[in-house]
């Protein structure tokens, strides 16, 4: 017998909890938290990301619904003895490995999720691998603290906003409510509510998500009543979502903006009690349908049996943790940071504030940015504004946008921003521009839509701008951009410009060509002062 299994024998009579345990958890403390230092740009992304980013709010409750699974399966522990594991150091090396991977080949799952295996590893470790067999669930959902890359967001959002625009319009025709639908946009009393603004889908989701996960494992429910949960799981969110939205067109129709956008927030955390009520709701009619739902028998908590200790075992894992912690400390230190980006953000905010705002024949007034679309690109230099031209009497509306992290600008591009606000493409056609001795490749897009029985046309030719110099037609390259945790913190940048349908396509290429000439010098900041512009990259 060990001296430690002995120690637990002498104290396991006593009231008080053994020295040893103490130990024990100062030093899971102690290294876990060490993990953390070490992998701290993931981490910090991540909380960033729940700090920015409203749809990935499940990452503040995740910590919430660990602690319980761990709390109402303690009884997993009777008889554990923790111990000094080399399977946690290996586990250490493994997540270090994926999160070298995913930061240097754009993969922000792998990033992510390479950290949190490393500080699962600094657990392991110290409290030993037996936790992994005994308690399953409660390391599956620390899954729940890792966000959802943009890509597959928007992937699930969209159905989810469109599902949900559906359902809403069908419950008010229901109540002879006059709620008109154009796309996903929702009309009523002469307010237009998008859902993607309102009540999108996407921030709810995942949250619902793990709710109804940690009620299938936190609760005495049989494997296949659990995984009936899960299943349902979307269900519940478009469900909820419906139950959100509907009071939320009503209050936009009698309300302010303001009162609307609060109660929009708040009914956002209500939805998680709702949906523990529906699935609550479930369990009691499964059992009143007398549907087998509890497991046949209240068995003991199985005791896995402790693999045997092998001499030298602590001493091999304690040096394989120091080695593997050490290690990626090393290469860690070695990334990039964001803060090697500062003084370029810094030199396109100060130049983008001094552009003048009326130049040649066009005056020019700044127009307020939607509050949705900041809280999406959180911009770092921003021009907004709306141009008339004094001598031919054409209008056009300029927008510039430069954001600090590419995955920013990820959601906001004309074939998703302009359909979720009720309009429909008509057309998308490549297109470029003379500036100079250059051309300037970018996108021009026709869109309509219907109002009150009426047709509103416009024209947008879009332009996306690398902090690399490039101008690129599509989002493929800023995705690899937001993707590249070495270089994202650099941004990109959109140029759009909107012009009547009315307008001769002709006159319109010699409009894009003379504001581009006007802005530049700021462009040619955005693209890197010390580099020439680089021509599209072939896709």
């Amino acid at each position: 017998m060990t001296q430690e299994a002995a120690l637990t024998d002498q104290d396991s009579d006593k009231s008080t909890i053994p020295t040893w345990v103490w130990q024990r958890l100062s030093a899971t403390i102690a290294l876990s938290a060490v993990g953390v230092a070490v992998t701290w740009s993931a981490w910090a992304d991540i909380v960033d990301i729940a700090l920015q980013d409203e749809e990935a709010s499940h990452i503040w409750l995740a910590p919430i619904l660990v602690g319980w699974l761990i709390a109402v399966r303690l009884d997993q522990l009777a008889g554990y003895r923790p111990r000094l594991d080399p399977i946690g150091p290996i586990m250490i090396l493994i997540g270090w490995a994926v999160s070298f991977f995913g930061f240097y080949n754009q993969v922000q799952s792998f990033w992510h999720g390479g950290a949190l295996l490393l500080v699962v590893g600094c657990f392991i470790t110290v409290m030993g691998a037996g936790l992994l067999w005994r308690m399953p669930a409660v390391f599956v959902a620390m899954l729940f603290l890792l966000p959802v890359p943009g890509m597959a967001r928007q992937q699930i959002a969209i159905p989810l906003q469109t599902a949900t625009a559906s359902i809403t319009q069908a419950f008010f025709d229901l109540l002879a409510v006059p709620v008109q639908r154009s796309g996903n946009l929702l009309s009523y009393q002469g307010v237009d509510v998008t859902i993607a603004e309102a009540c999108n889908g996407m921030r709810m989701v995942f949250t619902l998500l793990s709710v109804c996960y940690v009620f299938a494992f936190g609760s005495n429910l049989r494997a296949s009543v659990r995984g009936l949960v899960l299943v349902i799981s979307p269900l519940i969110a478009v469900a909820c979502n419906v139950i959100r939205v509907i009071p939320t067109i009503w209050v936009y129709g009698h309300y302010s903006t303001q009162v609307a956008e609060t109660f929009h927030d708040l009914s956002g955390w209500v939805m998680i009690f709702v949906s523990f009520m529906l699935l609550m709701g479930m369990v009691r009619l499964l059992e009143w349908l007398q549907i087998p739902i509890r497991p046949r028998k209240q068995e003991k908590p199985s005791v896995t049996k402790h693999r045997g200790v092998w001499p030298g075992q602590k001493w091999v894992a304690g040096a394989l943790a120091v080695l593997a912690i050490g290690s990626a400390s090393v290469e860690a230190a070695m990334r990039p940071s964001p803060l090697d980006a500062q003084p370029y953000h810094q030199h396109v905010a100060e130049l983008a504030s001094t552009m003048p705002p009326s130049f040649g024949d066009w005056e020019g007034r700044a127009v307020e940015v939607p509050t949705a679309a900041v809280q999406l690109l959180k911009p770092n230099a921003i021009i907004s504004r709306s141009f008339h031209n004094k001598v031919t009497g054409e209008d056009v509306t300029l927008l510039i946008v430069q954001c600090r992290d590419a995955r920013d600008m990820a959601g906001h591009y004309p074939p998703q921003c302009y359909p979720g606000v009720g309009y429909v493409t008509d057309s998308a056609l490549e297109d470029q521009w003379p500036v100079r001795d250059r051309m300037y490749p970018g996108m021009t897009y026709r869109f309509t839509r219907g109002v009150m029985g009426q047709q509103q046309k416009m024209v947008v030719c879009n332009l996306l701008l690398m902090p690399d110099g490039r101008f690129v037609r599509d989002m493929k390259a800023v995705y690899r951009a937001a993707a590249d945790y070495a270089t994202h913190f650099f941004g990109a940048a959109q140029i759009q410009l909107v012009t009547a349908e009315t307008l001769a396509p002709q006159r319109r290429d010699e409009i894009v060509s003379e504001f581009l000439e006007q802005y530049r010098p700021l462009i040619e900041a955005i693209s890197g002062s010390d580099q020439a512009m680089k021509p599209e990259e072939k896709e």
